[in-house]
Parts: C-alpha cells; sequence; structure tokens
C-alpha cells in the first residue's frame, strides 16, 4: 500500500484566504538558553490544509467535536476540474456519481500556492455542490476555496468586502423663492402615430448556470447539510481515481482546524 501526503507544510507567513489570521511561528526556547525546545504557534483555525466544520457558515451548524474519528476517514473519488482561472465548475464537468462519499475535486490550482494567482482557483457552482449533497458527497479542493475568492480578478458578481458607511453631509442653507415666470403659450396638438403591429412572442430559453457564484454558495450547500469541506490539498496529480482518503484535525472543538492530509492506495 502507498501513502501519499496532500498537505502544505504549516510555515511562518503563509498564504491564508483574504482577511484571515496570519501565521506566525516563533521559537519560544531553545538549547542555548533553556536546555530545551519550545515553538509558539499562532495561526487561524482555517490555516494551511485545513477542515470546515458546519459550523464554519451556519449559525446553529455542528462543530468538529460533533463528529468522530472516524468521520474523518472517506472513500474518495476524485475529480479532474482542471478548467482554468475563475471558472465555474458545474455538474456536467462533475464524474458520474460513484458509491465513494468524498469527491476531491483536482483543480490544479495548487501549483499557485502562496503566489498572486492562488485566489483565481475555479470554484464550484451551487447547483454542483447541491449536486455533491444529493449523491452522498462530502467535498475536498486543491484550491484555497470551494467558493470564489475575493481577489482584483473577481467579477463584478463575485463576493466583495463591504464598504464603511459615508458620513452624512451637512444640510445645506434654503434658496430664496424665484420670481414667477409667465405662463407660455400651449402649443399644437400632433397627429396619433399609426399603431405598430404586434410582434411575435419569443421562444423561452433554456435556464444557464450562472456564470460566477456570490458569497459562499457551495459552503451553505454543503457545511449546510451537515457535510465536511477539505481546502488546501496539494498533490492529486499523483493518485488514481479512487483511494482512501485520511484527513483528521486537531483535537479542537470548532468551526475548523489544520489536517495532516494522507491518501492511500492499494499501488
Amino acid at each position: 500500500m502507498a501513502t501519499y501526503d496532500l498537505s502544505h507544510p504549516l510555515e511562518a507567513g503563509m498564504q491564508t484566504y483574504p482577511g484571515d489570521p496570519s501565521v506566525e511561528i516563533e521559537p519560544h526556547a531553545d538549547f542555548e538558553t533553556d536546555g530545551y525546545r519550545v515553538t509558539a504557534l499562532s495561526l487561524g483555525s482555517h490555516s494551511g490544509t485545513h477542515v470546515d466544520a458546519p459550523s464554519h457558515t451556519q449559525d446553529d451548524g455542528a462543530t468538529l467535536g460533533a463528529f468522530a474519528p472516524d468521520a474523518f476517514r472517506f472513500d474518495a473519488q476524485l475529480a479532474d476540474v482542471r478548467l482554468g482561472a475563475r471558472a465555474p465548475i458545474g455538474v456536467a464537468d462533475l464524474p458520474d456519481a460513484t458509491d465513494a462519499d468524498l469527491l476531491v475535486l483536482h483543480t490544479g490550482w495548487d501549483d499557485h500556492w502562496g503566489t498572486a494567482r492562488s485566489p483565481d482557483h475555479p470554484f464550484l457552482t451551487r447547483a454542483a455542490a447541491e449536486w455533491c449533497v444529493d449523491h452522498g458527497y462530502d467535498v475536498a479542493t486543491d484550491a484555497l476555496n470551494v467558493d470564489p475568492t475575493p481577489s482584483p480578478s473577481a467579477e463584478p458578481t463575485e463576493p466583495t468586502e463591504p464598504t464603511e458607511p459615508t458620513e452624512p453631509t451637512e444640510p445645506t442653507e434654503p434658496t430664496e423663492p424665484t420670481e414667477p415666470t409667465e405662463p407660455t403659450e400651449p402649443t399644437e396638438p400632433t397627429e396619433p402615430t399609426e399603431p405598430t403591429e404586434p410582434t411575435e412572442p419569443t421562444e423561452p430559453t433554456e435556464p444557464t448556470e450562472p456564470a460566477e457564484s456570490t458569497g459562499f454558495a457551495a459552503h451553505d450547500a454543503i457545511l449546510g447539510a451537515g457535510r465536511l469541506i477539505y481546502e488546501n490539498l496539494t498533490g492529486l496529480a499523483r493518485l488514481p481515481s479512487r483511494f482512501e482518503f485520511h484527513g483528521y484535525p486537531l483535537a479542537l472543538d470548532g468551526d475548523g482546524a489544520p489536517v495532516r492530509a494522507v491518501a492511500s492506495t492499494d499501488d
């Protein structure tokens, strides 16, 4: 049996989701001074390769403590969705449903980890996320987010940071009333126009999936169904279409936690 580490190493200053806490790793004790080593860590619960609990985006969602350890071990199906920058991943882009219980999205965007291109990854549409839930899948991705991440390349329909309210303006002084004007002569009535022929009704078009999702639609669909999301995996190109996935979080009863994600295969 072969095993593959699918985790980014935790490093000081590593990339995080915009606005999340930065990762700080500093020596607290060392051999020269103390005779032993201790490292101080400061990071957010969604740093590096991590798992999202339902409480991440759902007010009444379960925290990680509600899941038994075997809930973080999966029969995984790999989905090749290397579609390009900010491409929506629709239902038609996903492989046929199987008896697996985790769908792992191989976007190829781990190649851009730590670069300015990292936020411009492909993302799940709401319809695709709902399809995953309907077919019994939890979801994992090698990108920063299953939803679109804010970036300078974002489309106008994507989520943006709320703007600060503007200061109220000072009231202006009332203006002096103007002298009434002389009434004008009435104009001659115009001739009525000929009625136009009614146009033929057009055929209704088939609805299409939106090109861009807004907010956290995929998170809401998946986490709202009580399922888990793994983000920031790496090295998926080495894996077969089916494998066993292990993604055990820190023993933190919270909205998410870093994981050591590992795949095992029969090779």
